[in-house]
């Protein structure tokens, strides 16, 4: 299952929810790799996480579990759908949104957090950072993947939803 959405549209909670709810799947999460580097900053190492993720997609694949990914660029996404492919699995997409206005605020209360905590390396430290991966999204985003409004459902419900309803599996 790969999610899809803009910054702060909810991607990692339905992730953990899913977690929460459903067994035999791994969590592919880029920001639980990025902390592990002890000197990551917004950017640096992109592209080693992202080898990484799809080494850990492979090892997974070849164990048989489902796997939950989160990706934003289409690139990177046909990436993970290529390993996947080749493992015979099937591909879920759902895309995560909520109005532009929402999403920023989510951000500036995000930013805060994390500010207040005196955490560094936080990937997205500024509202032009924040809108160009808004646009990015918007731009890249599959029309055929199911969506949701954050913003009109609970994350249960959204849960309740990917896994309730059929719709079209790549």
């Amino acid at each position: 299952m790969i999610l899809s959405g803009a910054p702060c549209a909810g991607k990692s909670t339905v992730a953990k929810d899913i977690m929460e709810s459903n067994a035999d799947y791994f969590y592919l999460s880029s920001d639980a790799l990025k902390n592990l580097f002890s000197d990551y900053d917004s950017g640096k190492y992109v592209e080693q996480i992202r080898t990484m993720l799809l080494s850990m997609e492979e090892i997974l694949c070849k164990a048989g579990l489902n796997i939950v990914a989160e990706a934003l660029h289409q690139e990177f996404k046909a990436r993970l759908i290529s390993v996947a492919r080749a493992h015979g699995y099937e591909i879920l997409e759902v895309n995560l949104e909520a109005p532009y206005e929402i999403l920023l605020e989510r951000f500036k209360e995000r930013r805060s957090q994390i500010e207040a905590r005196g955490e560094q390396g936080y990937a997205m430290r500024t509202e032009e950072n924040f809108k160009a991966n808004f646009d990015a999204y918007q731009r890249e985003k599959n029309p055929k993947a199911r969506t949701f409004d954050t913003t009109k459902e609970t994350v249960k419900e959204i849960t309740r939803n990917i896994f309730g309803k059929s719709w079209e599996i790549h």
